[in-house]
């Protein structure tokens, strides 16, 4: 059983003002749950207390990013629970997605998939787990046997957690969810993503469309807070904004059964990683329009 914990981490205490509300979006939706933020401090001395023959290897990364990366699987092996980046705005509990799970991970957009080049990304910015899993123990000697890069993303990221997540599935009790019910949205500020097809500012004006997040368990707004000052800068002020343009909106999220959005890792395609609207939701979505269009002929011949 996955424990009701949830973990997140800060340099200090102090949060930055514009993750503060992400922050309590956790505390609010989470009511009964435990919280716990972790300082670059407190993580030092629980490694250091806990985990000595990791010392070493945390200690010689050369990016604190890296550390991030490597406590929080420390974290959910020694206590269990949800870790979630302090980016990361709760929708709603996170109590459907744990019940009868060992191990939870969300997919991220196929989008991002491609840019890397990669057939899937498995994100480590939200992840759940019971505690004591053997499936850390292999992560954490992964961590070591990739110490010497200092790629982040293949170090201690996400490209490491896909590696992993792909490779034991079958030995261990895993579930990944589809991107629209914990990544439902691109990082907008990476201008890579957007080619062809992929227009900015139609896929800006998509997303703040309250319907957008009616899968959505929650949001992860890439705020990139381990790069330069000047990325994090532009990445804050479009946070700033697309809050700005959501916060007025309620946003209409479903009642689903959750269970239908898990991918099948063993045989998955691109479907399992784009956005979901059933065929039925598309009829309702043309009925609702036709319905318009005679109602509006009507008044007219009236």
């Amino acid at each position: 059983m996955i424990p009701k914990i949830i973990h997140q981490t800060w340099n200090t205490q102090d949060v930055p003002y514009y993750l503060r509300d992400f922050q309590k979006s956790w505390i609010n939706e989470h009511p009964t749950w435990d919280y716990w933020l972790w300082t670059e401090e407190d993580n030092f001395n629980f490694i250091k207390n806990n985990y000595s023959f990791f010392l070493d290897t945390y200690t010689k990364y050369t990016k604190y990013i890296q550390k991030a990366d490597a406590i929080r699987y420390f974290l959910l092996y020694h206590y269990g629970g949800i870790y979630a980046d302090l980016d990361f705005q709760a929708l709603r509990s996170m109590d459907d997605l744990i019940v009868n799970k060992e191990l939870v991970f969300g997919a991220e957009p196929l989008q991002h998939a491609k840019e890397q080049k990669r057939s899937v990304i498995i994100g480590n910015a939200i992840m759940m787990s019971v505690p004591r899993h053997d499936f850390w123990k292999n992560v954490f000697n992964e961590l070591i046997t990739r110490s010497h890069s200092t790629d982040v993303l293949y170090s201690t990221g996400p490209f490491l957690i896909t590696d992993m997540v792909l490779k034991y599935h079958q030995e261990f009790n895993i579930t990944v969810y589809k991107p629209p019910v914990l990544y439902p949205i691109l990082d907008v500020t990476c201008n890579k993503l957007f080619k062809g097809n992929l227009n900015k500012q139609r896929y800006i004006d998509k997303i703040t469309k309250p319907y957008y997040y009616k899968y959505a368990y929650a949001i992860h707004y890439w705020s990139g807070a381990w790069l330069s000052k000047a990325k994090q800068k532009n990445k804050e002020n479009y946070i700033n904004t697309l809050i700005d343009m959501l916060k007025n909106k309620k946003l209409k999220q479903s009642i689903y059964d959750v269970n239908k959005f898990t991918m099948n890792l063993s045989k998955y395609d691109e479907n399992d990683m784009i956005e979901h609207f059933s065929h039925t939701e598309y009829a309702y979505v043309w009925i609702c329009i036709l319905i318009g269009i005679l109602i509006l002929i009507n008044s007219i011949l009236l």
